[in-house]
């Protein structure tokens, strides 16, 4: 019930935060390089407004949903789980929108330390579970209630993650949000600049998520355990990739709009190769040593877990390869080629796992989603070259100005 939990937070979280969350870093870093502190200070205040009354709304709705026990395949929904929803989903994106006001200004170290996701957490949040968790374990009397101290360990992460980043914010040269900025018709459009990358965040959570979904229906409360831990663990495939990521946009936003190109296109080629260079790494490691790391870390109950880390492994290494289109598509307003890459990876990973996931289990479920995976990236990432240019995969040209 936990990565069920986990997943409907993460739900919340694309929907209300993603979308406005890159596309303020790119209007913030461009702002900056024109040096327009006025215009980052309001894109900073409304995103962080449009951001918070979405993600109560979306938080509220997805707690009703679970609460009619949609996808949860006839298990009842505690009335802990209905409250971490909401809570989470309420505080989870506020978080993320901290910590991209961070990458907007270029505080990228800062930004890396705290760098969060909803599903395995940041540095913060994820150290005060594993101290939730140590506690647990070692206090049998705790163990009857885990599941609730479980849930107050990831909330209390995800609290002390916004008071650190309102504490940084608050420091000297920094552009702190403010209630006077706030503006209904800005709050509005930014969400509307975002529908186009929203749809894409659902396509991404289609992709990542639908797997754990298809197997708790299917399979049963073991197998979504076990599959919940691989899917957990295969984003250390892909930590430094996603951790670049994160880190990139205002960058690109700033290189952008100074008309640097080649600069950009150089930039992102090399991310790109360090990203596929450290994934193919943990994949080869996985491949060797997973099994025996999952029985001595969780146990024999989870050996069942290796072969759909492996297969998730894949599709991440493939993300990692064809770089970081994405950024680049938000920042020139080149919408239509994510859409079309959403639409396409949406429908190749349901088909896939509505015929692999009876038939193959956890494997074909995990397979699946590597498909999704490298459908939408392969759109995006020539897609962006069609529409910018750019090359910004692996193996891409370096190309510098004396070439020309």
């Amino acid at each position: 019930m936990y990565w069920l939990a986990v997943s409907a937070v993460g739900l919340v979280v694309l929907v209300a935060q993603s979308g406005v969350g890159q596309v303020s870093i790119s209007q913030v870093s461009q702002a900056l390089a024109r040096h327009d502190k006025p215009q980052a200070r309001r894109v900073i205040s409304n995103a962080l407004g449009a951001v918070g009354v979405a993600g109560v709304v979306t938080a509220a709705a997805s707690a009703l949903v679970l609460s009619s026990g949609v996808g949860l395949g006839h298990r009842d929904l505690s009335l802990s789980t209905l409250l971490f929803v909401v809570i989470g989903g309420g505080l989870c994106p506020i978080a993320m929108q901290l910590v991209d006001n961070l990458r907007a200004q270029h505080r990228l170290k800062t930004a890396a330390w705290l760098a969060s996701q909803p599903a395995s957490g940041g540095v913060l949040p994820g150290f005060v579970m594993f101290v939730g968790l140590v506690i647990v374990s070692g206090l049998p009397s705790l163990r009857e209630r885990a599941q609730l101290f479980v849930y107050a360990s990831f909330l209390l992460g995800w609290l002390l993650l916004v008071s650190l980043c309102t504490v940084i914010l608050s420091r000297h040269e920094m552009l702190l949000p403010r209630a006077s900025d706030l503006s209904v018709t800005a709050m509005r459009t930014l969400l509307a600049a975002s529908g186009p990358v929203i749809g894409s965040a659902l396509a991404m959570f289609v992709i990542t998520q639908a797997d754990l979904w298809f197997v708790n229906f299917y399979l049963g409360a073991n197998e979504t355990a076990a599959y919940g831990l691989a899917a957990t663990l295969v984003k250390y495939v892909s930590a430094v990739n996603v951790l670049l990521g994160a880190l990139i946009p205002g960058v690109v936003g700033q290189l952008w709009a100074q008309g640097e190109r080649l600069q950009l296109a150089a930039l992102l080629v090399r991310l790109a190769r360090l990203g596929a260079l450290s994934a193919g790494v943990v994949l080869l490691a996985i491949f060797l040593f997973g099994q025996q790391l999952l029985v001595a870390v969780v146990g024999p109950a989870y050996e069942t877990a290796w072969m759909p880390l492996v297969c998730l492994a894949v599709g991440y290494v493939v993300n990692a390869v064809l770089g970081y289109s994405q950024v680049v598509l938000v920042t020139a307003g080149q919408f239509r080629v994510i859409g079309i890459a959403s639409g396409a990876a949406c429908v190749a990973n349901l088909a896939a796992l509505a015929l692999l996931t009876p038939s193959w289990g956890m494997t074909g479920a995990a397979a699946a989603s590597a498909t999704g995976l490298a459908v939408y990236n392969t759109i995006t990432c020539f897609g962006c070259i069609r529409a910018t240019g750019i090359v910004c995969h692996a193996f891409g040209r370096i190309t510098h100005s004396h070439d020309r």
